[in-house]
């Protein structure tokens, strides 16, 4: 079995951000009382203040955690959780019970964890393609070694801003590096 995962496909596009005001669910931000009248009534792929980048950076590698990590514990009912949470976006591309059998299968393979290190958060505003839409994207970049490989791999989570809400867009582990 080839040992690169890309849970949902057409989302190669590295990602953007640009937000404030959002609180977190555990799979996703949500709109606070504390966001502006002006930053809700924005559209979803206005840049949002540079000086709110930190706040809304912070919250996502909350989020990206929580989705690896309960993506690490095997258990259906959390993978399907993290599914349920993801956008339209994600859904359309890949069926619910693929997403949790295809996540399980690939860390069945590659074994437990031993170490996730973060790697990095990268911002993009993505003009669209016929299969992407255009807005903002944050992408979370790990580097996580497991059980059964000898080199550690990448791990990503990109989040998509959409109807005033950052949610999961893909989740993917690549190649060895």
């Amino acid at each position: 079995m080839n040992k690169s995962l890309k849970i949902v496909a057409g989302m190669a596009a590295l990602v953007l951000l640009a937000c404030a005001g959002y609180g977190v669910n555990h799979y996703y931000t949500q709109p606070s009382a504390q966001a502006t009248t002006a930053e809700a009534a924005a559209p979803d792929n206005t840049p949002f203040p540079e000086a709110r980048l930190e706040d809304i950076t912070l919250q996502i590698h909350q989020v990206a955690d929580n989705v690896v990590h309960d993506i690490d514990t095997y258990d259906p009912v959390k993978i399907g959780q993290v599914w349920d949470a993801a956008s339209d976006l994600a859904k359309k591309n890949l069926p619910r019970n693929t997403f949790i059998n295809s996540v399980t299968a690939i860390h069945q393979e590659l074994g437990s964890l031993v170490k996730r290190q973060y790697v990095n958060t990268l911002y993009k505003n993505f003009p669209g393609t016929a299969d992407i839409p255009a807005g903002q994207y944050i992408t979370v970049n790990y580097l996580t070694q497991f059980s059964n490989e000898k080199k550690p791999r990448k791990e990503a989570v990109v989040f998509i801003f959409l109807n005033k809400q950052w949610r999961m867009a893909d989740y993917s582990i690549l190649n060895n590096m």
